[in-house]
């Protein structure tokens, strides 16, 4: 899942925004020799905004030029679809959903079946900060760990790649009991049984990410 944030803000390929951003840090190997090495800066990530990247053109002109990344910092909600057409309509497609920037959140599966899904997931908290607004539940850690994204990528790809499993490894499970209900002619219940699955998910990961928001900040609490 580390690759995944890496793959969406071209990380280590020639559209690195961050590729000339290196410092020279001094290293002990194993013989405990002491060697100079070139390390990326920590408080970069190729979600740095314009003004940041106008005063590190202004400094050394051409060190940093701007891609249109593939996640991208401003970003409100994103989602995968995933239709299996072998399955009941109830599960048969998936909205892999996810609020805020694509690389730091995770993907929560909304099933198509869903009746219903949080009242947050309804409120728009795009043009301003809302607490009532589910993507500020994501928002906010991902912001404090893109200022110091070297610090605070050890804290959101392992979470991000927990619900990536999570999901993965439920889902064989939640298919299997929507099957028999549907065969059974309870379809409602199946449907209920989705809408449940999909409410508690979505619950779980914004209330990891809340918590995250306040390990960050104890973190960053004497600056970043």
């Amino acid at each position: 899942m580390c690759q995944y944030s890496k793959d969406l803000g071209y990380e280590g390929t020639q559209w690195d925004m961050t590729k000339n951003l290196l410092i020279t840090i001094k290293e002990k190997d194993k013989d405990g020799k002491e060697a100079e090495k070139q390390v990326k800066t920590p408080v970069i990530s190729n979600w740095m905004n314009n003004d940041l990247r106008t005063l590190l053109n202004g400094i050394k002109p051409g060190l940093v030029e701007r891609q249109r990344t593939i996640a991208i910092a401003g970003c409100s909600y994103s989602h995968v679809i995933q239709c299996r057409d072998w399955l009941p309509d109830v599960v048969g497609a998936i909205a892999w959903f996810s609020f805020d920037n694509p690389g730091e959140s995770p993907r929560i599966p909304i099933f198509s079946g869903v009746l219903s899904l949080p009242p947050s997931f309804g409120v728009c908290g795009q043009a301003r900060y809302r607490t009532d607004a589910a993507i500020w539940s994501f928002r906010e850690a991902n912001r404090l760990a893109t200022v110091n994204w070297s610090k605070g990528r050890t804290l959101i790809e392992p979470a991000v790649q927990e619900f990536e499993e999570k999901a993965f490894t439920e889902l064989q499970s939640v298919e299997k009991r929507v099957v028999e209900l549907v065969k059974d002619g309870k379809n409602e219940e199946a449907k209920k049984f989705v809408t449940s699955y999909t409410n508690s998910f979505a619950g779980a990961a914004m209330s990891r990410w809340e918590d995250l928001k306040v390990t960050l900040w104890g973190m960053f609490g004497r600056g970043f």
